[in-house]
């Protein structure tokens, strides 16, 4: 182990303060003790005095400290991924293009990733914002099913839709 590298939890007679708050392995409090009599106790059941946060008075868990380094793996590999998907349109875009993308925004929605659409405006496009505006709603509108008002930010139109959004049966050309 490196040194320099700052452990994951203390245990035992590693914790340094002298007063800790305990808990028990159900994670029940058992109030402030003496960090000497906190091991003990641990000692008696066949278990580890464990820190698991720093506070003033450091907190600290009886537990089996290979069981609960398990469980916290567990808890990590149990917490989804999400990333956010960005899809990009714009106002000329042909209708079979738009049904491509709608399948793909689908897809992620599906999948559990949040989908942020943006339809950007350039140069001359610029002038005609409604048209932006009715190929954005069109967009979400073969997702959701749903007409939707959008607002504009500068030169775009942004929407967000969520994972639990509710989809249309069917998104695509």
């Amino acid at each position: 182990m490196n040194p320099r590298k700052k452990p994951a939890h203390y245990l035992n007679e590693a914790i340094r303060s002298t007063t800790v708050f305990l808990l028990d392995n159900e994670r029940k409090p058992l109030g402030k003790t003496d960090r000497k009599q906190a091991i003990e106790m641990a000692r008696k059941q066949g278990l580890d005095l464990v820190q698991i946060a720093q506070a003033d008075v450091p907190v600290c868990l009886i537990v089996d400290y290979g069981k609960y380094l398990y469980q916290e793996q567990k808890k990590e590999v149990h917490q989804k991924n999400t990333k956010l998907k960005e899809i990009q349109i714009s106002p000329n875009i042909s209708d079979h293009d738009l049904g491509i993308k709608a399948s793909h925004a689908h897809e992620f929605l599906t999948s559990g990733h949040p989908v942020k659409v943006i339809c950007k405006m350039h140069g001359r496009e610029k002038a005609h914002p409604e048209l932006g505006q009715q190929k954005t709603a069109q967009f979400i509108q073969k997702i959701t099913g749903k007409l939707v008002q959008l607002t504009r930010n500068g030169s775009s139109f942004i929407y967000h839709l969520s994972p639990g959004a509710q989809l249309s049966s069917k998104a695509s050309v």
